[in-house]
Formats: structure tokens, sequence, C-alpha cells
């Protein structure tokens, strides 16, 4: 499948034309953590070499997924294919990579100093040329530096179009693609797995509920995490359960999930949500929260009509008591 991540606008002097480049990345659509074998695009696919394949990890077909010692070196080669019908001029490149707030994987541009995986890993050529079908293995080379920090790193290999396409010089934009495979690298040693829920939050527009959960990774590795929320009524009774979508939280970050609510059936009134999620080895955590929702117009309506005709009946009802103790009154004193 083919996902374009970012969309970053930078100008470039020379011609004076403004690119847009677009990203993707063996993330299987950023989100879901199950990926293809390989992320293709605009008839450019890329994917790690099948001696990188480890048979008892799946996500090594489309991850290059070390562990790395400090001071070790690690080769390893990359395989990029020309689907197209046209031959193609690229370029080929290590980054860092950074999650966003809502954690999706996020490569760093070209242009950014790089001091992780980027700095670490050397290609054997940064420029090539590929026929129509044609696939190529390119070798790269990983340094670990003495003093890497125990824990988790990630970064990217790119590879990008040289020459920029989609729309005539005079029109003032270009568009660039890019392509990249993503490369995790653990560093042995004390490994900290703690993971925070920091915040669960709520607000309601139009209606339409918005969870917030927030998490804190507080360890050295990176955390996957999963979950659920139950939405209850006063009495009790679960009226929905929604998912919480798998996410990974790198060291040191924070990320916030949404979750929307559409209680569309539901009249209003007062909730309960319960939010739980899992991680490393059934690990769980959890925060609840009240909230209510405004009732639909129609029911409103009715209820204000109910509320006046309640209000006109006891009136009534004090009326006729006061007008009968008058007449008791009034009989009681003819009688003398």
């Amino acid at each position: 499948m083919k996902y374009p991540k970012k969309i970053v606008i930078s100008s470039k002097a020379k011609n004076k034309v403004l690119i847009l480049v677009f990203s993707l990345f063996t993330l299987a659509g950023f989100f879901n953590l199950h990926p293809a074998k390989a992320i293709e695009y605009g008839g450019l696919g890329i994917y790690p070499n099948a001696s990188e394949v480890d048979e008892k990890n799946p996500l090594t077909k489309s991850w290059f997924i070390y562990i790395l010692e400090p001071g070790e070196v690690k080769k390893g080669k990359v395989v990029i294919v020309n689907t197209s019908n046209e031959l193609v001029e690229l370029e080929v490149y290590p980054v860092d990579a950074v999650t966003t707030k809502d954690g999706a994987f996020a490569p760093e541009p070209k242009d950014k100093k790089k001091i992780g995986v980027g700095a670490w890993t050397t290609l054997a050529e940064s420029e090539i040329s590929l026929a129509s079908k044609e696939t190529k293995t390119i070798d790269f080379v990983i340094e670990v530096p003495e003093d890497a920090e125990v824990g988790d790193q990630m970064g990217a290999i790119i590879m990008q179009n040289k020459e920029l396409s989609s729309g005539p010089a005079e029109s003032g934009l270009r568009i660039a693609t890019r392509v990249g495979v993503r490369m995790y690298i653990t560093i042995p040693g004390d490994i900290i797995k703690e993971l925070e829920f920091k915040e669960f939050t709520q607000k309601t527009e139009d209606r339409i509920v918005i969870f917030s959960s927030t998490f804190v990774n507080k360890g050295n590795v990176r955390i996957r995490l999963k979950g659920s929320i139950e939405i209850t009524d006063v009495p009790g009774e679960v009226v929905d359960t929604l998912n919480i979508p798998e996410r990974e939280v790198f060291p040191n970050k924070t990320i916030t999930i949404p979750v929307e609510w559409n209680p569309e059936a539901l009249l209003g009134g007062e909730f309960k949500a319960q939010a739980l999620v899992i991680y490393g080895s059934n690990r769980s955590l959890a925060q609840e929260l009240t909230f209510s929702i405004p009732f639909l117009k129609q029911f409103a309506a009715i209820s204000s009509f109910a509320s006046i005709g309640t209000g006109v009946a006891i009136g009534f009802i004090v009326s006729a008591i006061v007008m009968t103790g008058l007449y008791l009154a009034l009989k009681k004193k003819l009688r003398k």
C-alpha cells in the first residue's frame, strides 16, 4: 500500500522552484504495525535483502532490526527495485528518525544533522541509475560508537528521485518522491521498559466525543502498546467499546492518541469511560473519567414541554387546595 507521510516545502536557489517531497516508509501505513514485505510508490520499491530476514521475526522482511554492541560493526544489504517502464536516477542516503506526537514513524529530512543511526550508517553508493524493471542491491555498513547509549535507536534508508517531476518548469512546482525502509538498532545492557499513562481526557464537539490518551516512555527501549476504551452509562451497562490503535513510544518520548466516539443512537446523559492499555509482557495501565453528552434537541424540546406540563399540573393542584380551603372557611362562617 502507498501512504504519503508528509509534505516538506523548500526552495532551491538554482532554479527557484518549490519542491514537494513525499515520504513513504515500510510502516504499512505508519500506524499499522503489521507491514507488507516492501514499500512501493511511483514505480519504486525498497526492502531488506533476503540475507537480512530472520524467519522468527516477520518484521525483518520489511525493516532492518539489529541488536548491536557498542563499537560493533555490522554489514547489511538493501534492495531497490524500479517497477516502472522508465529509467530512473536516484539518490540513496541514511537519516535519523523520530516519532510524531501521535506515535507515527517519521524520518528526518536529508539535510538534518545526523546524530544516531543516520550518522552510524554508510552506504556503498549514494547515487544510482535503474533501468525499467531493474533491481539493485546496495551494501551498507553500520558502525556503532563505543559510547552508544543502551536502548533503542531508529533511522531509515531513503531513496529519492534526483530528477524532479510532475509539472513543467514554468509552473514553479516540482514533486520529488522519497521512499524508505526503517532501521531499528537496540544496544543491549540494563534495559528499562517503563510506560506512564500520563493523562486521559475528553472533549465534546457537536456531540462527537474525542478521547485523548497521553503516554510517556520513561525507559530506554521502544514500547508498543494497544488498548480499548469501555463506555458505560449510570446504571453500569456497557454502551460501547472503542479500540485504542496500536502505537509505538520511543525512549523519553511522549505521544497522545486521539479516539473519536459518535453516540448517534443515544439521547444523552452521564457516562463513564475507562481506558485500558497493554504493553510488554501483558503489563497494563488504566485510567477512567466521567463525562456528559448534551441531549438531542428533539428530546430537550419534549423535556421542556413535559416540564411546562408538570408545572401547570402542580399549579392547578395548589389552586384547588386553596379554593377548597376558602370554600370550607366560608361555609363554616355562614353556619354561624
